[in-house]
């Protein structure tokens, strides 16, 4: 015997559907629900003026309520080099911010790669940002030191 719920085949002595529950009446036939027939639109010419008239608005996904907007995941190399630049200023350590520098630029490159399934560029920027300015600092000082030494070098050479 078929449910008449959902179609599943059952024993013969079954009282219920063994898939959906749904009580079988083995006094009573069920008849199959007649097929639902849908009429075609009359068939219009562009003399009725139908052509003319504009589509009606598609109907918008609606965004289900008290649901956040999915955020993408940030970048682990982003976190790195903003870690980096940061780590480089407290302790001012060259490495650091050559380290900072390096896995900025590469935290960018994987980012743009990703299509949008990644974030955190503004932390690869922040990180790019403090590394290329400690390494600038570090220039300046070595420009500084050389120079104070060539002074002092020359002042004793002069001297004698």
């Amino acid at each position: 015997m078929n449910c008449p719920r959902c179609g599943a085949s059952n024993d013969d002595g079954s009282r219920f559907c063994y898939n959906c529950g749904t009580a079988l009446d083995t006094s009573t036939t069920v008849l199959p629900t007649p097929p639902v027939v849908v009429p075609l639109p009359p068939t219009e010419t562009k003399e009725q003026g139908l052509w003319n008239q504009p589509f009606p608005p598609a109907p918008q996904p609606m965004q289900p309520y008290g649901y956040a907007p999915m955020l993408p995941q940030n970048s682990s190399m982003a976190i790195t080099s903003m870690v980096l630049g940061i780590v480089g200023w407290v302790f001012p350590v060259l490495v650091l911010s050559i380290g900072a520098v390096v896995t900025g630029h590469m935290a960018r490159a994987e980012i743009r790669r990703s299509g949008g399934q990644l974030g955190g560029d503004g932390m690869a920027i922040a990180g790019l940002v403090l590394g290329y300015l400690q390494i600038g600092l570090y220039a300046v000082g070595l420009c500084l030191a050389v120079g104070f030494f060539a002074l002092v070098f020359l002042g004793l050479a002069a001297a004698s």
